[in-house]
Parts: structure tokens; C-alpha cells; sequence
């Protein structure tokens, strides 16, 4: 059996399709000509310090000892040679949702000031979970490096 592009698509597609997702979030590094280049392991290290910096923000300063309330994401680098930006699907496993949506967008700026950030509820239809698990999958390729695709880590 061979395994193609479409196959390892439609295969995460199902899989983070299932997941009960709380919110769908873009956040891009926006560079500048001539200014700073990120790369994928640049734009990762970014992407777990807006991770830290937003549970702190919602579980307090031992944020680190609560893996259990800890936010879960899963991450999907995209256009690694031009504007480099994450899509993400996100799961607060906290109550703090208004702390979340107030404040997320102001830690990716204060973290990347040229960046920008998109934040939406996944509960705005019953197919928001179907439709945005296809769109982050769209730039999955089976020789992509390991590195493209991001998890939280508790």
C-alpha cells in the first residue's frame, strides 16, 4: 500500500476533526523586507512562548504544575518561504475564556510586534471543526519535516 499527499490530508483531517476544539487561531510573524527571517524552528520557539505566556496569564504563576488545565493545541506551520504564519486549534481546559479571548491577540503582539492574529470561536456552526481541520490540512505534505506540524506540551 502507498501512502500519498491525499491520504495523509484526508487521515488528519478525521483525526483533529473529532477533537472538541474551543477556538481556531492564526497568528502570522508578518516579516518585514529586510527585517528579521523566521524559520520553522524560529516561529515554533515563538509559538510555545505565546503558549507559556497566555497559560501563565489564565492559571497564575505556577501555571507549570497544572498540566491538567494547561491550554492543548495542535499547530500547522504555513508558507515557511514567505509569511510564515501558525494555524492552530485550541482547547482551553480551564474556564478562563474571557481571559483568553481579551488577552491571546495582545501576547502574540507584545511577543512579535510586527505579527497579527486571528481568533474564533470553533462552536460557531456544527461544521467549524470539519471545515477548519480541512483548511489546516491543506499544507501537509508527506516530505514535510516533523517540525511543521506543532503540539502543546503540558
Amino acid at each position: 500500500m502507498t501512502i500519498n499527499n491525499k491520504d495523509i490530508k484526508e487521515a488528519w483531517r478525521q483525526w483533529t476533526a473529532k477533537k472538541d476544539w474551543d477556538y481556531f487561531v492564526s497568528l502570522a510573524f508578518n516579516p518585514q523586507p529586510f527585517g528579521r527571517y523566521w524559520s520553522v524552528q524560529d516561529a515554533a520557539r515563538d509559538l510555545h512562548e505565546w503558549h507559556a505566556r497566555n497559560d501563565r496569564l489564565m492559571l497564575g504563576g505556577r501555571w507549570h504544575n497544572k498540566p491538567h488545565k494547561r491550554t492543548q493545541f495542535y499547530g500547522f506551520v504555513e508558507h515557511v518561504d514567505s509569511n510564515i504564519h501558525w494555524h492552530l486549534m485550541v482547547k482551553l481546559r480551564s474556564d478562563k475564556h474571557e481571559i483568553f479571548e481579551t488577552e491571546a491577540g495582545d501576547v502574540w503582539k507584545k511577543l512579535i510586534p510586527s505579527g497579527s492574529n486571528k481568533i474564533k470561536h470553533a462552536q460557531a456552526d456544527e461544521d467549524a471543526n470539519k471545515t477548519f481541520s480541512r483548511y489546516c490540512g491543506k499544507a501537509i505534505y508527506i516530505n514535510d519535516p516533523a517540525e511543521n506540524i506543532q503540539f502543546s506540551q503540558s
